[in-house]
């Protein structure tokens, strides 16, 4: 008998994210029978994904037609979480799997009802996020439902230790980096073919992908590119976050020979662009502690990329880049710490080539799926067993 595994997930975005992604894919590849049970997102107009080689339930949410309110979002909550139960029923799983806070207690109700093993994968600290109130709400439901799944998996170690701290779990969460695979390197010249288009010579690419916004520290990189190095550009790739205007910063900061803008492209296209560059982003502000507390994949993405990092100066990230000697941490707020970071990592040939080397080092022997994934599915396999069998 094949065994069936259930897995939730309230959806933000038509798509998995890749920890989401590289979870349920890996759990098919092992041969067990996987049905994702996602809400569609509220833009009708964007494609939802199915994920080959299992069963994809989109739930689309009555409610999620609305216009958004105060009184109409928690009740989409509610919503999903009882028809996810009366799906979960339905598929009678050997495994349910909660993504999310938002998913833990539909989960919980159908390990209860059908003796299914219970894993919850905490990809987010959800109550720890900016704006999702009420946060009392949230921190006393994971209080109240932490200790009820057999598996709890954490996407960062200080994240698990909050767990524990914060939110009485009995037993340290399991770890797995958001990492992606391994894959050697090849580069090019995607970067500087965009940018000769436009008549501009880079010596050397600082490169950042993903949302620009506040949060993200955008304005802070624009007003670092002020004090670089002759021949140091700053590209950004990536959507504009709501509200956000960063060519009307680039130009208030009188930088537009030396900072560029492309827009958002494919996810298979994103690491071609890392190839061409020569150092990498990752910063964001300390609103909370799902962000001082962060690994995101584009941290890891740029290691495999052989890309020495310039990373806000949060414990995670000084676990990760400073210990490793693959890059240096700032203070995200302070864009003059941001420009001599970078300047410095640019402006020593030695240094830089080690801390590039020891970069893709770590990348190939610690910070990959292959051996994140290996752990992961090796604890699913000791709760439930072989993918077939009683």
């Amino acid at each position: 008998m094949t065994k069936r595994i259930c897995v939730f997930r309230m959806a933000f975005l038509p798509y998995l994210i890749p920890p989401e992604r590289q979870f349920v894919d890996g759990l098919a590849e092992r041969g067990y029978a996987v049905t994702v049970v996602k809400s569609r997102v509220r833009d009708r107009n964007k494609r939802e994904e199915d994920r080959p080689g299992m069963r994809n339930l989109i739930l689309d949410l009555w409610l999620r037609r609305l216009p958004k309110s105060k009184f109409i979002e928690p009740l989409i909550f509610v919503e999903f979480t009882l028809r996810a139960i009366l799906i979960g029923l339905w598929q009678r799983p050997h495994v349910v799997v909660a993504i999310d806070l938002d998913t833990l207690p539909a989960a919980w109700v159908v390990s209860r009802l059908t003796g299914a093993k219970f894993i919850y994968y905490s990809i987010e600290l959800y109550s720890e996020r900016p704006g999702f109130k009420p946060q009392w709400f949230w921190i006393g439901l994971e209080r109240r439902l932490i200790n009820a799944p057999d598996l709890v998996i954490a996407c960062e170690p200080n994240r698990a230790q909050v767990m524990v701290d914060k939110y009485g779990a009995k037993e340290m969460p399991l770890v797995i980096l958001n990492v992606p695979p391994f894959a050697e390197p090849k580069r090019t010249t995607k970067i500087q073919d965009w940018l000769a288009e436009r008549g501009v010579e880079a010596r050397k690419v600082v490169y950042y992908m993903g949302e620009l916004k506040k949060a993200r520290c955008t304005d802070e990189f624009i007003e670092a590119a002020q004090s670089f190095a002759p021949g140091v550009v700053l590209f950004l790739i990536g959507p504009l976050g709501p509200g956000y205007n960063a060519e009307a910063k680039i130009k208030a900061c009188g930088v537009e020979d030396r900072v560029f803008v492309h827009p958002p492209v494919h996810p298979s296209e994103v690491m071609d662009f890392a190839y061409s560059a020569h150092l990498g982003l990752q910063t964001q502000l300390d609103d909370g502690l799902n962000h001082l507390y962060c690994a995101p994949i584009k941290l890891f993405q740029y290691l495999m990329a052989g890309l020495p990092v310039i990373a806000s100066d949060f414990p995670g990230m000084i676990d990760v880049v400073e210990k490793n000697d693959v890059g240096v941490c700032a203070d995200p707020e302070d864009a003059a710490a941001i420009a001599n970071a970078i300047n410095r990592v640019l402006a020593d040939e030695a240094d830089y080539e080690r801390m590039a080397a020891n970069a893709l080092r770590v990348a190939r022997e610690k910070y990959c799926y292959e051996i994140e994934g290996q752990r992961l599915f090796e604890a699913v396999e000791r709760l439930v067993g072989p993918a077939t069998g009683a």
